[in-house]
């Protein structure tokens, strides 16, 4: 057995001691020291991350455990521009800001920053399906936003303390007239995720499926910031619209500022590799 064999077996032995710490709602994967990182410690936690403190959105990543999902867990926040650049070395953001969620990405390269991670910690990482994205949206919830709301129009003040979207860009918590911010800005769902409505539409694993040609476009789900009545208002800031417009998907080589992703943690080893 190679030396190099050796340490990825220590990794996994790491990662899956974390994944079966039962009592353990949280893990935390450290991404700080950049893509030079000899390895990435995981460790466990039961209380939630301090969001006044940048190092869970910087040098660490945050993933919740899911009630109700075994062996499933996502990331609290969309994947940062930190963090992005601590695993792949690379900063493709238009809209710069290391809180901020990375953007400008392709669903490829989601998928390469997934596997990367999976290498570098021993963790199966994944982009979440659709199913497991709309899951953690909601939270256990019914209603159209996670705080038990509904838009009552394109300007809606029931979506504005839980996302940033089109129409409420100048409530004072950054990111300029058109532009996302830094995530964790606005309040998180039941389960403590935060920026699943809003900010950037997120990638998912899935086609789009019976909605559109078989095979050929990618499910964004979410909703994002742009200031467009017909791409980011309240009636597509909710946990079943899905595209950047509620019926736009995209290619798995699209790019925009308007796109980003979260990960999820799979421990039966579904991930990508």
């Amino acid at each position: 057995m190679t030396i190099r064999s050796c340490v990825f077996c220590v990794l996994c032995h790491v990662a899956l001691c974390a994944l079966c710490d039962d009592a353990a709602r949280y893990l935390v994967v450290d991404v700080s020291g950049g893509t030079q990182a000899a390895k990435r410690t995981i460790r466990s936690s039961e209380t939630p991350p301090n969001v006044s403190d940048d190092a869970c959105r910087t040098g660490e990543l945050w993933l919740r455990r899911l009630p109700g999902a075994a062996g499933l867990a996502v990331s609290v926040f969309e994947i940062t521009q930190a963090q992005y650049e601590a695993v792949t070395g690379e900063t493709p953001s238009r809209h710069q800001g290391k809180l901020r969620p990375v953007e400008n990405v392709s669903w490829n390269e989601a998928m390469a920053f997934a596997a990367a991670l999976s290498r570098q910690t021993g963790l199966s990482v994944d982009l979440p399906t659709d199913a497991e994205w709309e899951s953690a949206c909601r939270a256990g919830t019914k209603s159209p936003f996670y705080n038990g709301k509904a838009p009552r129009s394109h300007l809606s003040p029931e979506l504005d303390p839980i996302a940033r979207y089109g129409n409420n860009r100048h409530d004072g918590k950054g990111g300029g007239y058109a532009e996302h911010v830094n995530v964790g800005s606005y309040e998180p769902n039941p389960w403590g995720l935060y920026d699943t409505l809003g900010n950037v539409s997120e990638w998912t694993k899935d086609w789009a499926g019976e909605r559109l040609p078989a095979n050929l476009f990618k499910s964004l789900r979410g909703g994002n910031w742009y200031p467009c009545m017909e791409i980011s208002t309240a009636f597509y800031c909710t946990a079943s619209s899905r595209g950047m417009a509620g019926y736009v998907d995209s290619t798995t080589d699209y790019k925009s500022d308007l796109v980003g992703f979260r990960i999820v943690v799979r421990e039966d080893g579904r991930g990508v590799k």
